[in-house]
């Protein structure tokens, strides 16, 4: 068994989700052994601005990164508060880039929770099937843009934004005297990587699909269908954390 973590941070979709990608009660089990444990819960996500509002405002949780990192918000007191990880100029060239992507792709549209978003946007991956994925792919490098692939989405933003600023940025602002290494994440997707390597991590079993993809790799990895996606979570601080 190992030590309780000082924080605990986790991926959402296929980590904190059920193998349907639904929310369910296992994720609600999750925060309240946390809570129990006074264990700060931290979702880092791709998810978007709006997806962050409801989560800190419908769960018992504090803080949230979303955008992959460009965003996180807050809760202080009954508000809640965010900061944008990105500039001005690169917001407004991620607009531009975003206007522009739907009229040379033919079938190509910006996912619904783009209307909802700060840092990046977002395309569905269902619509990048054939080779539209690899053109949108390189459309985006040409422009010096950066993307990344989660279980739902192709997200897409201007500038060096990962998973790693937004979770280093809740650590300085709110938690000066806690190191990385004394938090813990949990994650199964290809835009994990960075933070797999910045803090001690754990991947649910269905992290399987993309381990090649990786070049960090979670010091500890969940096996079997029992601790696919939330299952693994929760199998995982219930029964192997003291």
């Amino acid at each position: 068994s190992k030590l309780f973590p000082e924080i605990i941070f986790s991926d959402f979709d296929g980590t904190l989700t059920d193998e349907s990608g639904f929310i369910g009660a296992k994720f609600l089990a999750v925060l309240a052994i946390a809570k129990k444990r006074k264990t700060p819960f931290i979702i880092a996500t791709g998810r978007s601005f709006s997806w962050g509002a409801f989560f800190l405002t419908h769960f018992d949780l504090q803080y949230i990164i979303v955008e992959g990192g460009g965003t996180v918000l807050y809760r202080e007191g009954k508000e809640i508060k965010h900061f944008c990880l990105c500039s001005l100029k690169e917001l407004s060239k991620l607009d531009k880039i975003a206007k522009e992507i739907p009229k040379k792709f033919k079938g190509i549209e910006l996912s619904a929770d783009s209307l909802g978003r700060l840092a990046d946007r977002a395309i569905e991956r269902d619509l990048l099937q054939g080779k539209m994925g690899k053109k949108i792919e390189a459309y985006l490098e040409t422009h010096n843009i950066h993307y990344s692939y989660s279980n739902v989405h192709l997200n897409f933003w201007v500038g060096d934004l990962d998973k790693i600023f937004g979770a280093r940025v809740i650590l300085e602002r709110f938690f000066p005297n806690i190191n990385p290494v004394e938090c813990l994440y949990f994650g199964d997707s290809v835009n994990d990587d960075g933070i797999f390597g910045l803090m001690p991590a754990v991947g649910v079993s269905n992290i399987a699909k993309v381990l090649t993809k990786l070049k960090n790799h979670p010091q500890i990895i969940l096996k079997g269908k029992k601790n696919f996606g939330i299952n693994g979570v929760y199998n995982f601080m219930a029964n192997d954390l003291v």
